[in-house]
């Protein structure tokens, strides 16, 4: 059953990022919990037709997500291993419309494009080592 063990089968999915970043839940953690979520969850929300908010702003999520590709991800809430991703900045128009479309609204996500990774920790020569992209 290996992923499949409740206790690891939250860490991939996706609505979990979700239900931490959504401003809706925000009620649920104290000031230092919320600002831990900020500085290290990433801006994840479930496609549904919906309001939200966006770096301060309140939207309507499947226009902003619509009108935004080139800063947004989506990815399958139930997938793992980069199956099922699109990268709004790598697709014309017309494939990310069909993406975001909330046919199976509980079953996608969008998120913030990530940011560039630098001074990440990988191993050299079996030996931690901080290596700037």
């Amino acid at each position: 059953m290996h992923g499949q063990h409740l206790r690891c089968k939250i860490l991939y999915k996706k609505a979990s990022l979700a239900a931490l970043s959504d401003e809706a839940n925000a009620f649920l953690f104290n000031e230092s919990e919320r600002l831990a979520i900020a500085d290290h969850i990433p801006w994840t929300r479930v496609v549904a037709e919906r309001r939200t908010e966006f770096r301060g702003e309140t939207v309507d999520l499947i226009p902003h997500a619509l009108a935004h590709r080139d800063r947004l991800v989506l990815k399958p809430n139930d997938e793992y291993g980069g199956k099922g991703i699109v990268l709004g900045w790598t697709v014309d128009d017309a494939t990310w419309e069909r993406s975001v479309t909330p046919l199976w609204p509980s079953r996608s996500c969008a998120g913030a494009r990530p940011a560039a990774a630098r001074g990440l920790p990988r191993l050299r020569e079996r030996h931690p080592a901080l290596h700037r992209a």
